[in-house]
């Protein structure tokens, strides 16, 4: 279906802050404007930071809340995800931390290809790591050089593994 979107006001650690709802099947398409970095051609060193909410049985619905998607056109697996099991933060059988429903969460995630490390952060804490990335590889980003590819998705999954939600 179409995507559903909508803003609103809502109390993100004591401070007010505009959100954005968003439906089940609803992803973001984001342009960083970087070039290259880290040696290769695409962008290899990057943090993606964000504010989530889950409400109760959102993420039950697919089993998944599917946060970052570098391909371009949404053609395979997310590259990050909230586990619907544990509500673990990471990729790959890989998942740490818990996202508990109806709290706000400060999630993060780095990106090293020249260090070789993924890592989730989830309210500060370091959560999940992955080694023995590649420059270039599954998580580098497509860049400004690269036109109509340029960016990446949030929320986008393409097996449909997502999940509606709240982000700031």
């Amino acid at each position: 279906g179409s995507p559903v979107f909508d803003f609103e006001s809502s109390e993100i650690g004591g401070q007010s802050a505009q959100v954005c709802r968003y439906s089940r099947g609803t992803f973001f398409r984001l342009f960083t404007g970087m070039g290259p970095n880290g040696g290769g051609v695409y962008t290899n060193q990057y943090t993606l930071m964000m504010d989530v909410l889950f409400e109760t049985g959102q993420i039950d619905e697919s089993g998944w809340a599917a946060l970052l998607q570098t391909n371009d056109s949404n053609a395979n697996e997310a590259d990050w995800f909230i586990n619907g099991v544990d509500r673990g933060l990471g990729v790959d059988g890989n998942h740490g931390g818990f996202v508990s429903d109806d709290e706000w969460h400060r999630i993060a995630l780095v990106v090293d290809n020249v260090a070789g490390t993924f890592t989730s952060y989830l309210d500060g804490v370091m959560v999940q790591q992955n080694a023995g990335l590649a420059i270039d590889d599954r998580f580098a980003l497509y860049t400004v050089n690269d036109g109509d590819f340029e960016g990446f998705s949030i929320f986008a999954d393409n097996a449909e593994r997502n999940s509606a939600g709240l982000v700031n």
